[in-house]
């Protein structure tokens, strides 16, 4: 279960075609992977295969308490760290054996806002407020690469959607008086949008020397309005972690004006927030 809240609009509408407009709610999702593992090379694993890393532990300069180079010692994190750390192409040749094939995925999604909105109503000259409850919901499916590398989903979505109107200002004279009343807002209650979209994301980290890359190209077509959109985020600034977590990232959408005419409009934008994952749904 996953909550937010106070998005602006616009914000939801950078990288695609869906998302809410404003307001505060809730999602909940579900998502089952499916994965080939050989248990039976699992259970060879024996002292044998750790001996390499434990041995370079104890090589180390850097660890002055030796004792730390022991399987059991909880002070460096797991035996699993100690492999990783100390003996990665070993490990990564011990998970081959492991995990024999890519893992397949799949699952659902529903996001659900509400909203409350003022307008200004024209009949009455009054400002009025209206609450609107917005919601998405998606299935979704895949691969992840064995090696954590890359990924690809496919997704369908459909979500109801509700957006203000332009602003107006509107004034009137004042009963016996030669001064005038004047309201501003948004001009008439918000309104109602369907999309029905489909699309497709591809994940890929980039294992460059000394300087790790990743890229996120996502594109969604909504069938009922006849847009689309590509987004391609690219990962290269990395927190003290090393996570990477901005970049740039350039979308393009097109969609049919009042006239029914095809308008396109690209952005290119730099962008900081949650560090690149391999999927994320």
């Amino acid at each position: 279960l996953r909550a937010f809240g106070n998005l602006k609009d616009g914000e939801s509408k950078i990288v695609d075609l869906g998302g809410f407009s404003n307001g505060s709610g809730l999602s909940f999702g579900f998502t089952r992977y499916v994965t080939p593992v050989n248990l039976a090379a699992l259970a060879q694993i024996d002292a044998a295969d750790i001996a390499p890393a434990l041995a370079a532990c104890v090589a180390d300069p850097a660890v002055v308490d030796k004792k730390l180079c022991e399987i059991n010692n909880p002070g460096n994190g797991g035996i699993g760290s100690l492999v990783a750390r100390y003996d990665p192409a070993g490990m990564q040749a011990r998970l081959d054996r492991i995990i024999t094939g890519n893992t397949r995925f799949y699952g659902i999604d529903f996001k659900g806002a509400q909203a409350n909105y003022t307008f200004v109503d024209r009949d009455a000259f009054a400002l009025e407020k209206s609450g609107k409850f917005a919601f998405s919901g998606s299935v979704f499916g895949g691969l992840i690469d064995r090696r954590g590398k890359w990924s690809i989903t496919g997704f369908a979505e459909y979500g109801r959607t509700y957006s203000e109107n332009d602003p107006v200002t509107l004034c009137q004279p004042l009963p016996n008086s030669v001064q005038t009343q004047c309201l501003t807002g948004a001009d008439g209650k918000p309104g109602r949008d369907s999309e029905l979209l489909i699309g497709a994301e591809w994940r890929q980290r980039i294992g460059l020397k000394g300087a790790p890359l990743a890229i996120a190209p996502r594109f969604t077509y909504d069938i009922e309005s006849e847009a689309f959109s590509l987004a391609v985020p690219v990962y290269f600034a990395s927190d003290a972690e090393g996570k990477l977590r901005g970049g740039l990232r350039g979308a393009y959408t097109n969609r049919l004006n009042d006239d029914n005419e095809r308008k396109g409009a690209f952005a290119l934008s730099l962008f900081v927030g949650v560090p690149f994952d391999i999927f994320t749904k």
